[in-house]
């Protein structure tokens, strides 16, 4: 189950990235803050494409 939660993530997050939010649990990073921000505006740009 873990490892199917974690795969999913990864959609969103980069590996480096999840390590740092789900398992160091710094939330502060901002290189991975604007890696994330960024490939969320592109998933939803995608999304409000597609609808």
């Amino acid at each position: 189950m873990a490892g199917m939660v974690r795969s999913i993530l990864l959609l969103v997050f980069s590996p480096h990235c999840y390590d740092e939010y789900f398992i160091h649990f710094n939330f502060f990073d901002v290189p991975c803050l604007k890696a994330t921000i960024s490939k969320c505006l592109g998933l939803g740009i995608i999304a409000g494409s597609v609808m």
